[in-house]
């Protein structure tokens, strides 16, 4: 971050926490880290709550797109670097039942022209290269109205991407939203199923019965 905002970087407040649970794909047991450390910045400092990006770089990345995800109604925005979406596209289209959670918040989601790493998706099979998914999330989340600007950085490399300053900049000047008149909101675990205006008070389970069959 200092990197790319040199002198600016000082009117921010940068956290850097170390924790395991940043993406779809965290084992058991299922806790809510993202949260806990939202509120434990703000305890021990003040900051602007409609001011609060989580960035990231490569695994980081991963985990501010799942921050934005899931607890949207917390960040104004999010910044990933050398990532992608928190579930790589696929052919069974289950990342589209999550990105409509990012109605409300802006994300610069940039990436290197030439990322060899490999993305996965939720079998862990391959899906082509990070620089290859991140162009396929772009195609198809064309027309959507999300305010995601997908940023490809040319000839840019997995460890070693520079975003141009200016969208970075122009990303920490935005205010969250509050209380939008309509929420989609899809999630894994109840701690992530509070949103906005709605709230989560206990998970119900359903029995899927197939219907009987026809006679004559």
């Amino acid at each position: 971050m200092q990197r790319m905002l040199g002198r600016r970087a000082r009117e921010c407040l940068i956290a850097s926490p170390e924790y395991e649970q940043n993406d779809i794909f965290a084992r058991a047991p299922f806790v809510a880290e993202h949260p806990a450390i939202l509120d434990a910045v703000a305890r021990r400092v003040h900051v602007a709550a409609d001011r609060v990006y989580p960035c990231g770089y490569s695994k980081g990345g991963f985990a501010a797109w799942f921050v934005a995800l899931y607890y949207p109604d917390r960040v104004a925005g999010a910044i990933s670097m050398a990532a992608g979406f928190d579930v790589a596209p696929g052919d069974d289209g289950c990342w589209k039942l999550l990105v409509p959670n990012m109605a409300h918040v802006p994300v610069l989601n940039t990436w290197g022209e030439n990322d060899p790493l490999t993305a996965r998706d939720l079998d862990e099979k391959p899906v082509g290269t990070f620089a290859e998914s991140n162009r396929r999330f772009e195609r198809e989340t064309r027309g959507m109205g999300l305010p995601i600007l997908n940023l490809e950085v040319p000839e840019g490399v997995h460890n070693n991407l520079v975003p141009p300053a200016e969208p970075v900049v122009g990303m920490l000047a935005v205010r969250r939203e509050d209380d939008p008149r309509r929420v989609a909101h899809t999630f894994r675990h109840l701690h992530q199923a509070s949103c906005y205006w709605l709230e989560a008070r206990a998970r119900v389970a359903h029995r899927a019965i197939a219907p009987a069959p026809r006679r004559g």
